[in-house]
């Protein structure tokens, strides 16, 4: 897809920068010479971090050099350096210390103190193998240390992905569909999900009423507002009638997902229940 991309592209234009997990098969590329190609070092200290049980002498020199890398990169961003000042301070700065992460590895390796069936021989020579594009960033402006933000973004559709093999019909996948869809909705608005998915089914009624209410945005302007309806009326006492009453809307039953004619049910709202468990005794 990236080749697909980049045949469109004026060769006129910057180079697009590419940041990935250092597999090879990301770098297998037709139009390569439009990419300025960098790995993740945040996959690299990960490798480290895997053996840190074995191995923490190794794991904790890796560790001390790429906290500092970071906080060099935190401040850069804290002084307002642009892309070019950021990348003279990290040359200036963090590649030393690359440096001699690179240093200790290929010591190790050439010293024939690891041996390739080792678990430490991976990030060993991760490092040495992939070391022009995990110090990319001191040479080009512009290149990020890590791929973090895109994978925060996309840990919810991965996670989906992975487990929508499970999906017996066609109704759970939607189902399924919905749930990520108002999960990813809510933490993109800063909404915990559990919490508002518990709130949307404490108060299914006042939801099938006046759905808008329970939108995440509105959801979280409530909440900082210490606004919460109730979720039924007390037993026991009338309801108060509103001098202007909302216009009826669908129970909730109707919001459930639609099952195809001679599919069993599968999933079912709350009041299905109830009806169902009626009907039944």
């Amino acid at each position: 897809m990236v080749d697909q991309l980049l045949r469109h592209r004026l060769l006129s234009r910057p180079k697009l920068v590419k940041c990935t997990d250092g597999a090879s098969k990301n770098f297998d590329h037709e139009q390569g010479e439009k990419l300025v190609e960098a790995t993740c070092n945040a996959h690299a200290l990960l490798k480290f971090r895997d053996i840190r049980d074995k191995y923490p002498a190794e794991y904790a020199e890796a560790g001390s050099v790429y906290k500092q890398v970071f906080d060099n990169d935190d401040k850069a961003k804290a002084l307002g350096l642009g892309p070019i000042d950021r990348m003279l301070y990290h040359r200036q700065h963090s590649k030393p210390l690359m440096q001699q992460l690179k240093a200790m590895c290929e010591e190790k390796l050439k010293s024939k103190l690891v041996e390739p069936n080792s678990p430490l021989w991976e990030p060993l020579t991760f490092v040495v193998n992939q070391w022009d594009r995990l110090t990319r960033f001191c040479e080009v402006p512009g290149v990020p240390l890590d791929t973090n933000l895109v994978e925060q973004a996309l840990i919810i559709p991965v996670r989906y992905l992975a487990g929508s093999f499970n999906y017996q019909s066609e109704d759970g996948a939607v189902v399924g569909d919905h749930a990520m869809s108002l999960i990813a909705t809510a933490r993109k608005n800063g909404v915990e999900p559990v919490a508002y998915l518990t709130e949307c089914l404490r108060c299914h009624e006042d939801l099938a009423k006046r759905p808008e209410y329970y939108l995440p945005w509105v959801y979280r302007e409530r909440m900082k507002e210490g606004d919460s309806p109730p979720a039924r009326e007390p037993p026991g006492e009338p309801a108060v009638r509103e001098q202007n009453p909302l216009p009826v809307q669908p129970a909730l039953r109707d919001l459930a997902p639609e099952v195809r004619k001679g599919a069993a049910r599968r999933v079912a709202a709350p009041d299905q229940d109830l009806q169902l468990a009626g009907e039944q005794s």
